[in-house]
């Protein structure tokens, strides 16, 4: 079974949010992902390691939501719970999803080397 990454689920989360109206649940945002992408029973079920409460799928969806935040700026909780697309995450274009990972793994580069040396990202300041 070919599982997606943090990374892979990124433009279908994008994808879910804005046909969801910009906001949702991580549970409803996991089951629009499922319906976009049409994944099997298997990749929907597997269970993640070490966390008796959620799927792998799940999991990782939580992952490409932090890295939604953290390095595009994409995405805020506004409430316990719901995830809202920011205004940069409505701009955002999914055309191409290798150029969209790719600016992800930079600024992610970006903010672990100006940890390395002490800067603060535009993000921080």
């Amino acid at each position: 079974m070919n599982f997606p990454t943090h990374l892979d689920l990124i433009v279908p989360t994008f994808k879910a949010l804005r046909l969801m109206g910009g906001s949702a649940t991580p549970s409803e945002i996991a089951q629009k992902v499922i319906e976009l992408e049409n994944f099997s029973e298997d990749i929907q079920n597997e269970p993640q390691k070490g966390d008796g409460y959620r799927t792998k799928l799940e999991y990782r969806l939580a992952w490409s939501r932090t890295y939604m935040r953290k390095y595009l700026n994409a995405i805020e909780v506004k409430s316990r719970g719901l995830w809202s697309l920011t205004s940069d995450g409505f701009k955002v274009d999914t055309s191409n999803p290798e150029a969209l990972i790719e600016l992800v793994n930079k600024n992610k580069r970006e903010e672990n080397k100006n940890n390395k040396t002490g800067h603060q990202s535009e993000n921080e300041e």
